[in-house]
C-alpha cells in the first residue's frame, strides 16, 4: 500500500501536466486559428529557421525566397547584433533585437486605374511594390486595422518570425539590387572590437547601396565601410 504522501505528490505532478498540455494545446489552436484568419486577409507570416541565432546578413537568402525572386534588396538594418554576428530574436528585453529589409519588386502588370503614359505617367517608369520584412520575436501578439471606402477590417495575429508588408502600387525607376554582403556581421563586429568595443554589447549594423554600418549606442566604436566592403 502506497504512502498517502507519495500518492499526493504524484497527482499533484500529474495534475501540472494536463495543465500544461492543455494550456499549450490551447495556445497552439489560438495561433494557428487567428494566423489562418489573419491569411485570408492578406497577412503574411512565416517561421525562422533559426531564430536565436539569426545572422541578419546570411537571413537575406531565406526572406527572399518568401518576398519573390524578381525582388531587389535596397536595405538592412540590424539591431543589437551579438559579437559573433548573431542575433537572439527570441530574446525578451526591451527594446528586443530585430531586422527590416526592404525590398522593390517590379509587378507583372499594371493596377486596373494605372493612368497611361502624358497622363502622370513617363515612358521609363514601370510599376513597382515596395515590400517590408520585419524578423522580431516569435509569437509576439500583433492587432492589425485596415480601411477602405466604406468598411474598415480589424483581425489579429501572432508573430511566426518573419513578417511581411507589401506596399501600394507605385509608378518608379527600378532600382538595382545591392547584391550580397561583401563583408559579413561577424567581420563587422571584429572591426570593432579591434577598436575597442567590448564583446558582451549588442550594436546596429545596417547595409546598403551606400555600404555598411555598425555601431553602439553609448560607444565611440564605429566601423563604416564603403559598398566595396573597405574602410571608409
Amino acid at each position: 500500500m502506497g504512502t498517502p504522501g507519495k500518492a499526493k505528490t504524484s497527482c499533484t505532478a500529474c495534475g501540472c501536466t494536463i495543465a500544461f498540455v492543455v494550456s499549450l494545446c490551447t495556445f497552439l489552436y489560438i495561433v494557428i486559428f487567428t494566423n489562418s484568419c489573419a491569411r485570408m486577409f492578406g497577412t503574411e507570416t512565416y517561421p525562422l529557421k533559426s531564430a536565436n541565432r539569426f545572422d541578419p546578413f546570411v537571413g537575406i537568402e531565406e526572406v527572399r525566397q518568401r518576398v519573390g525572386k524578381e525582388a531587389r534588396l535596397v536595405s538592412v538594418e540590424a539591431s543589437y547584433v551579438r559579437s559573433d554576428g548573431t542575433m537572439d530574436l527570441t530574446a525578451t528585453y526591451k527594446p528586443a533585437p530585430n531586422v527590416t529589409y526592404v525590398f522593390v519588386t517590379p509587378l507583372d502588370k499594371a493596377p486596373d486605374n494605372a493612368p497611361p503614359i502624358g497622363a502622370g505617367r513617363k515612358p521609363g517608369d514601370v510599376w513597382i511594390q515596395e515590400v517590408r520584412v520585419s524578423c522580431y520575436q516569435p509569437g509576439q501578439f500583433r492587432s492589425v486595422m485596415r480601411m477602405s471606402v466604406g468598411s474598415t477590417t480589424k483581425y489579429q495575429y501572432h508573430n511566426e518570425g518573419m513578417d511581411l508588408s507589401r506596399g501600394t502600387a507605385t509608378m518608379g525607376t527600378l532600382v538595382p539590387d545591392i547584391g550580397p554582403p561583401k563583408v559579413s556581421t561577424a567581420e563587422l563586429w571584429k572591426m570593432a572590437a579591434e577598436k575597442g568595443a567590448p564583446k558582451d554589447a549588442v550594436a546596429r549594423i545596417t547595409f546598403d547601396k551606400n555600404g555598411y554600418e555598425l555601431s553602439i549606442t553609448g560607444l565611440p566604436n564605429r566601423v563604416e565601410l564603403g559598398s566595396d566592403g573597405k574602410l571608409r
